[in-house]
């Protein structure tokens, strides 16, 4: 086994060192991570609320979908607009942290993206 890690060590763990050390994949990966992430749990909020966990054989989660049964197309509405969003969210977020990372002014980046 410390023969493996060793070998993962000198050979797989470099290349991927300079990967992750890109400027341009960091951006995305901050876009995603502190841009999206939040547009996404909301929404997920909203389609756990409009579909309750049913395979749960517990009378409240029954209770809760007979509730929410006739109003689930409107609380699915900002499900869909917040995952609507993602990509708008996603593109200016990427413009946005490229322009942190070149030392650009940052809020106004994502309008001429690419910097």
């Amino acid at each position: 086994m410390a023969g493996f890690l060793d070998w993962m060590e000198e050979k797989v763990l470099p290349p991927i060192g300079r990967v992750a050390e890109n400027v341009y994949l960091q951006s995305i990966r901050d876009a995603f991570v502190i841009f999206a992430l939040p547009v996404i749990i909301t929404g997920s909020v909203f389609l756990i609320i409009a579909n309750p966990p049913v395979g749960i054989n517990w009378a409240p989660v029954h209770a809760w979908q007979r509730a929410v049964e006739p109003i689930a197309p409107m609380i699915m509405v900002p499900f869909n607009l917040t995952f609507g969003l993602v990509a708008l969210v996603v593109a200016f977020g990427v413009g946005f942290s490229l322009g942190e990372r070149r030392d650009i002014d940052a809020p106004s980046c994502p309008a001429c993206w690419p910097c």
